[in-house]
């Protein structure tokens, strides 16, 4: 029997894994003690992996991870508080089917971005599309699509998107050139609630477009003299509280916003930071 045209119409097909098989097994020893039913069911098993291996390729071409971290290989004895439980209730992507958000919040250093990625990365092996932006890169997008009239469109394929991983969230620091805000006077308490800078309002409205149908990995770091020199002041930490999803009601990320919100920063801004804090 001549093999040579049924590979080509094999390959014309688009079943060039299943050729390949078929000429291993075609050119092996001891093909022929194989019956015909276990010859089908290796050629259509090494067709649906290669195509399943390419869509995987192309999840993560797609997803831009940042590193080439995978949740096997998380160290668990590192001294950075990860509770070994919940990371591996996490790794099983449940929670994102059930459209649960997370935000991971620490000192720089510990690890935050590398395990994002490693989330990412199980999230695109479970089949799920993944895309890894840092937030400085999100606010420059957003604007130059609202310049280009094309924000509707880019809010539409951020919204389809799975898992969204948001890194770096907020330590760029704000100007009004940059914010389109006009400065504002030291923050009273009995003055009304101040909105966020439109840079802002772009993100917080990217990340309650997908509240309900997507999830969001938010990724900051923990610096107590951040909140008045790099977001304005407390009222934009108000204004994120109040416009949390219903999802993240009385959950820790809303309590530690409500914990910002009334800190004394005057006190806070007096301590000096140990050396060396901040640094990559």
């Amino acid at each position: 029997m001549l093999i040579h045209p049924t590979v080509e119409r094999l390959r014309a097909l688009g079943l060039a894994a299943m050729a390949d098989a078929f000429m291993e097994l075609q050119n092996a020893p001891d093909a022929g003690e194989l019956s015909r039913e276990d010859w089908l069911g290796l050629l259509v098993d090494r067709e649906a992996t290669s195509r399943e291996n390419k869509r995987l390729a192309r999840r993560l071409r797609e997803a831009r991870l940042r590193q080439p971290a995978v949740v096997e290989d998380v160290d668990f004895r590192a001294h950075r508080g990860l509770d070994r439980a919940l990371f591996r209730k996490l790794a099983t992507c449940e929670w994102i089917r059930e459209h649960h958000h997370l935000v991971m919040i620490g000192p720089t250093g510990i690890g935050k971005s590398w395990l994002a990625c490693a989330l990412g990365h199980k999230a695109c092996r479970e089949g799920l599309s993944v895309l890894y932006k840092r937030a400085s890169r999100l606010f420059a997008d957003l604007a130059q699509a609202r310049g280009e009239g094309r924000l509707p469109r880019l809010m539409t394929a951020l919204e389809r998107i799975r898992l969204l991983i948001i890194d770096d969230w907020g330590p760029e620091p704000l100007n009004p050139a940059r914010s389109h805000h006009p400065p504002r006077a030291p923050h009273r308490p009995e003055r009304p609630l101040a909105a966020p800078p439109p840079r802002h309002r772009r993100k917080l409205r990217c990340v309650k477009a997908r509240a309900r149908r997507n999830v969001t990995v938010t990724i900051a770091n923990r610096n107590p003299t951040m909140p008045r020199p790099r977001l304005g002041a407390l009222p934009i930490y108000r204004a994120w509280l109040d416009r949390l999803p219903e999802s993240l009601a009385g959950s820790k990320t809303a309590d530690k916003l409500q914990a910002i919100t009334e800190l004394d920063l005057d006190e806070l801004l007096a301590i000096e930071p140990p050396r060396g804090y901040g640094r990559d």
